[in-house]
């Protein structure tokens, strides 16, 4: 949930209708044309990065 338990202000309007519906169709997997774009963008920059945990 958006904006809980924090002093920042809470996410409203056209920003968090947006999110909620962008959150609804990737759980759906019902992705439009801008959210495949997003998809490929993030595949394409994950190739160029590799992760090392710090765990240890």
């Amino acid at each position: 949930m958006l904006g809980v338990d924090t002093t920042q202000p809470r996410v409203t309007g056209r920003y968090a209708k947006a999110m909620r519906s962008a959150a609804v169709r990737v759980n759906t997997h019902m992705l439009n044309a801008s959210d495949k774009r997003i998809l490929e963008r993030s595949k394409k920059i994950l190739q160029e990065y590799q992760v090392v945990s710090s765990e240890k």
